[in-house]
């Protein structure tokens, strides 16, 4: 997870993601952007995408890797570091 350039969290339909706006503040402020995608793996097709990546296209920062992680087990929301490639 150190090293990534993408952080994918799933969020679960029909919840409310409780602590995004702190997250998000704390995210944009180390220089990274979080936004809502639907994009997601054929199998999580009903799930939102909640989407971090570098402003420069650099590493994400571990300590919002670790944050934003540990954000998503709280709730539960399956998470992925790589983009899957599907055909």
């Amino acid at each position: 997870m150190y090293g990534s350039t993408e952080l994918s969290i799933y969020r679960t339909p029909n919840t409310k993601p409780k602590g995004y706006e702190s997250l998000k503040a704390f995210v944009e402020a180390k220089g990274c952007e979080i936004v809502f995608t639907n994009e997601a793996p054929p199998e999580l097709s009903r799930h939102e995408t909640l989407r971090i990546t570098h402003q420069k296209a650099e590493p994400i920062p571990i300590e919002v890797v670790t944050r934003a992680h540990r954000w998503a087990h709280n709730r539960n929301y399956l998470h992925s570091f790589f983009r899957p490639m599907y055909q």
